[in-house]
């Protein structure tokens, strides 16, 4: 990346306190490289208020983001707005951003994320449709996770000027140890709402045979918005796996980071998914992974090579990957190097850095000339 002698301002908004991959790759934009070519000014949106708050709250907190949003574009006057959104009333927020954006003659960058963008695309009203379409259209760019994503968008509305650029994770200096031991220490990382697959996980370990069930340690980690542990752990029980699951509830990045690099296997069966960063995580640690076939995962995972791919809800091959890695400690290994190669090739925070410097520079040249 070149120098430049005054740091062109981009004001970043999204989730940047909370919990899961937004925030994550957020965090990791706001302190990285990018840091030292531009100033970045964050606007963290992250939900504050309950689940069960009553209606005035919602807006009222809702209504203080606009304001603070207004005074950040007043005050610092950014050459350029890149926002992270994904589906639902999030996206529906955006847009109210970007008009408020637009008032001020700023380009605007559109961050998709989330695995149900398309279900969110294909399920709107003629006229949610249009509202939708010109957010995406008006954007002067919209960035895709991978090149499906892309061409997704595309289909919606050949138009938009896409560009691809996957998140990014630091690769930690050296792999995990492996090191035999009795027991197997399993990693799922995500929500426990249904469509991740935490249930068919533990169904599929349910199928094991009795002697490899007795050496599972499988660790299920984050949050639970839905309050569905304690059904899950019913579940476990039914199973005969209560002394082979824990719940460890929300844990910190770094927590996380240790954790993978306590396992020996990282799982997230999901039927949803847009770019995992904890797949990526688990990969720079050197762990394969076995993984639902969505989203953009099948063209970070290479089938057989650096992990496995499920069918989103073939509770059946889930257990028999599983097993295979359980069994074997040199396929576990083999996999777990295959890993960690492919995300130092593509999924590196200096490249990330790179291709959103560029189309930074892209979008500001208008403005330098």
């Amino acid at each position: 990346m070149t120098r430049r002698q005054s740091k062109p301002k981009v004001l970043v908004i999204g989730p940047v306190g909370a919990v899961g991959g937004m925030a994550t790759s957020m965090r990791l934009q706001l302190g990285g490289e990018l840091a030292q070519q531009y100033k970045m000014i964050p606007l963290d949106n992250s939900k504050r208020t309950p689940p069960d708050r009553p209606l005035w709250q919602g807006v009222r907190s809702q209504l203080g983001l606009l304001w603070k949003l207004n005074r950040l574009l007043a005050r610092h006057r950014p050459e350029l707005v890149h926002v992270h959104t994904c589906s639902g009333l999030t996206f529906y927020r955006t847009i109210v951003d970007m008009l408020i954006v637009r008032l001020y003659g700023m380009p605007v960058i559109l961050h998709i994320r989330g695995g149900r963008f398309e279900e969110f695309l294909n399920g709107r009203s003629a006229i949610g449709r249009r509202v939708v379409r010109w957010a995406l259209v008006s954007a002067d760019s919209v960035i895709a996770l991978s090149p499906v994503w892309a061409e997704r968008l595309l289909a919606f509305d050949s138009r938009i000027s896409v560009q691809v650029v996957a998140n990014g994770v630091p690769l930690p200096e050296r792999p995990r140890q492996h090191r035999p031991t009795a027991r197997i220490r399993i990693v799922f990382v995500g929500t426990t709402q249904r469509a991740k697959g935490v249930d068919d996980l533990i169904e599929a370990l349910s199928r094991l045979p009795k002697q490899t069930r007795r050496r599972i340690d499988l660790r299920i980690i984050g949050t639970d918005p839905s309050r569905r542990i304690e059904e899950l752990r019913a579940l476990a029980e039914q199973h005969g796996l209560s002394e082979s699951v824990v719940f460890t509830g929300e844990l910190s990045s770094e927590e996380v980071k240790r954790e993978l690099r306590r396992a020996a296997i990282f799982t997230l069966p999901s039927y949803a998914e847009g770019l995992p960063n904890a797949l990526l995580e688990a990969m720079a640690c050197g762990l394969p992974a076995v993984v639902g076939s969505v989203g953009a995962v099948p063209e970070v995972i290479d089938h057989g090579v650096s992990g496995f791919l499920v069918r989103p809800g073939d509770i059946e091959q889930l257990s028999t990957l599983l097993g295979k890695l359980i069994r074997s400690p040199a396929l576990r290994q083999k996999m777990g190097r295959a890993a960690r190669k492919r995300v130092r090739q593509e999924f590196g925070l200096s490249k990330v850095a790179r291709l959103l410097d560029a189309l930074y520079q892209q979008l500001l040249k208008p403005a330098e000339a």
